[in-house]
């Protein structure tokens, strides 16, 4: 799904994300292995859509499924790791990753 970014809540509410070592994925693809994976702490809608070639922001509706995404265990699309970090305004595709 689709959703174009709201700045009043992006700082609670938006997260971005890239799967390493693998070709790029299409949102829909990301979007589908993550509601999957999330059914049991996500449930309102969430949004994929692509930043970059490489990065995806994930918007969600409610703060407390991004404590549920946050947990500290390791998500995966298709068998490869999905590193997520809040976003920040100022984020640039060549920023070095905070964790992983």
């Amino acid at each position: 799904m689709v959703s174009t970014i709201y700045v009043e809540h992006a700082k609670t509410r938006v997260l971005k994300g890239k799967v390493f070592f693998c070709k790029p994925k299409k949102a829909d693809v990301i979007y589908k292995e993550l509601a999957l994976s999330w059914m049991e702490g996500v449930k309102n809608t969430f949004f994929v859509d692509h930043f970059s070639i490489n990065w995806f922001v994930l918007e969600f509706t409610d703060e407390d499924e991004i404590k549920y995404v946050f947990q500290g265990r390791l998500w995966y699309v298709r068998g490869q790791i999905l590193h997520l970090e809040m976003w920040i305004k100022d984020f640039r595709e060549l920023n070095p990753i905070t964790f992983l």
